[in-house]
């Protein structure tokens, strides 16, 4: 495994993605989100210090509000391992948020809630990736069995209907609400979603 030199490097960040997003999108811009993969247990057991540098890497943001007022940046990890008060307190000082990963490889999504809640008010952003039925290593495995992706496979009621509540609570405190899903989610990207928006639509 090589070392990647431009991992949480703040230039890198700023040129490559957030002034060319912003440049393109414009007024249009929306959740700008990092997403950090899994980390070799070398970096995992240096929590603190990578903490560290995604904060330095997020102060490096400009503020860029007055071009997008609907903007924010979020940051979604795929290790538990950053799920921590420094974690959070990096994210509230750089006015950064959370995405929060709906992965097997993550805490599930009532364990994830705390963190929006330290960093409220602010925007959902959430990734919906991965049934939680083909564990934290499963992708590979769920894309063969989902393809083509054009039925349900396997409903995950208890993420949609938290979800659902969630998206609703946050819309009305006239907060933004950001939401992508994945075809791995539930098989089928585009029935998801209609089933998401059912169910959002169903709340009392």
């Amino acid at each position: 495994m090589r070392t990647n030199l431009n991992f949480l490097n703040p230039t890198e960040a700023v040129q490559l993605f957030v002034e060319p997003a912003l440049e393109g999108l414009q007024h249009k811009l929306g959740a700008l989100v990092f997403q950090i993969s899994p980390l070799p247990n070398s970096m995992l057991s240096r929590i603190s210090e990578m903490i560290d540098r995604l904060h330095q890497m997020l102060s490096a943001i400009p503020d860029f509000h007055d071009q997008a007022p609907d903007g924010v940046v979020a940051v979604e990890v795929r290790d538990p391992q950053w799920i921590t008060p420094q974690f959070v307190q990096a994210l509230r000082d750089t006015k950064a948020t959370y995405c929060m990963g709906l992965h097997a490889k993550m805490p599930s999504i009532n364990d994830q809630l705390p963190i929006l809640r330290a960093l409220w008010p602010g925007p959902l952003v959430c990734r919906w990736n991965l049934n939680p039925l083909h564990g934290a290593y499963g992708y590979e495995d769920a894309k063969e069995l989902y393809s083509p992706y054009d039925k349900m496979v396997d409903p995950d009621l208890e993420t949609r209907a938290i979800l659902a509540k969630v998206i609703s609570d946050t819309a009305k405190a006239g907060q933004n609400v950001y939401v992508t899903l994945s075809n791995k989610a539930e098989g089928s990207a585009p029935l998801s979603i209609i089933e998401l928006t059912k169910a959002i639509k169903n709340l009392p």
